[in-house]
């Protein structure tokens, strides 16, 4: 007798792990190399369908669309190649069944699926920053008895996004007007105040100096 929910179960966390070989697959292409395109386009093949639709939407983001994997590895070459090293985690998924259906092994036969995905993706871009991406992967997801789920259509919708200071930009220090000082109010330590001015991020600041440090450096007090 086949249980329902173990097979489900099964089902779900195999079309859960194409997200996470797709993070995997687009960090490979990012970085630019034969070889690293290479092994990202062989994933790709493999967890979507070969007339696969991609599309990008959501604010701040211009109409973008592509067709089979091999059409989305170009995009994704052509987005990330200029930038340093990227890393894409995929946070909460939900998956609803569509179709879902089994043998008397309890083998699934046929199914189809809906997923959401979180993604935030770290971009390692010029000029000391990293661009933080957030969005949400809205995917339609297929069972063929050959190669099992696969990723038919994928829709990556943008929430929000920022550029944020990295490296030596965390560690060093930034002067900064001292007529904004007098705006400053006491933060916890007799060094460290918190700037309330409505074009700045809180930056801690030292009050013997007037140096601007980012809010990273304060975090780890």
């Amino acid at each position: 007798m086949c249980s329902q929910a173990m097979i489900q179960a099964v089902a779900r966390q195999e079309i859960e792990y194409l997200r996470r070989e797709y993070a995997k697959a687009t960090d490979m292409i990012g970085l630019g190399t034969p070889e690293a395109i290479a092994e990202g386009r062989s994933i790709y093949q493999r967890i979507f369908t070969p007339d696969v639709d991609f599309s990008v939407s959501g604010s701040g983001t211009q109409p973008l669309a592509a067709t089979g994997p091999d059409g989305w590895v170009d995009v994704v070459h052509g987005a990330l190649g200029p930038m340093g090293p990227t890393q894409h985690l995929i946070g909460t998924q939900l998956v609803e069944f569509d179709v879902l259906e089994w043998d008397e092994q309890c083998v699934v036969t046929s199914g189809a699926a809906r997923m959401q995905s979180y993604v935030q993706a770290w971009h390692d871009q010029a000029e000391r920053e990293v661009w933080l991406f957030l969005g949400t992967y809205f995917d339609e997801v297929v069972y063929g008895k050959a190669l099992g789920w696969q990723i038919k259509a994928m829709e990556l919708r943008r929430v929000t996004g920022e550029n944020r200071p990295s490296g030596e930009a965390v560690d060093t220090p930034h002067s900064i007007d001292p007529a904004l000082l007098g705006k400053a109010r006491f933060k916890g330590h007799q060094n460290d105040l918190l700037i309330a001015h409505p074009h700045l991020s809180p930056f801690g600041v030292d009050a013997k100096t007037g140096n601007v440090r980012p809010p990273f450096a304060i975090a780890g007090r």
